[in-house]
């Protein structure tokens, strides 16, 4: 199965794509889709990372899902904005990728 990784670090509302793993045209297509609908709690220092699966037409595959790892309740808050954001995104032109991996990551602002 063939994956990706898409990085986002939303500092003043703004993403960067970080992964060279893929074709960074779809790479960046799907990190747009992804951070228009993308609402965080207010929240700083932190970090997410999903893992959700598409079809070939870029439909989700069953449920977003992400690590729980001794989170606190405000992590896991920020957690659910961002499955809220993939749920609410697709579909995805993924380039032929199955499995996506995507870190979303907040930082304080001065």
């Amino acid at each position: 199965m063939l994956r990706s990784l898409l990085g986002f670090a939303l500092l003043a509302g703004t993403a960067a794509f970080t992964s060279a793993q893929e074709n960074p045209a779809v790479s960046a297509s799907i990190m747009q889709q992804i951070t228009a609908c993308f609402m965080p709690p207010a929240l700083s220092n932190a970090q997410a990372i999903i893992f959700f699966e598409v079809d070939e037409h870029g439909q989700l595959v069953g449920a977003p899902r992400f690590e729980e790892k001794g989170r606190s309740e405000a992590e896991r808050a920020f957690a659910a904005a961002a499955i809220r954001a993939i749920l609410r995104c697709g579909p995805y032109d993924t380039g032929g990728e199955r499995e996506i991996r995507v870190r979303f990551t907040s930082e304080p602002q001065h």
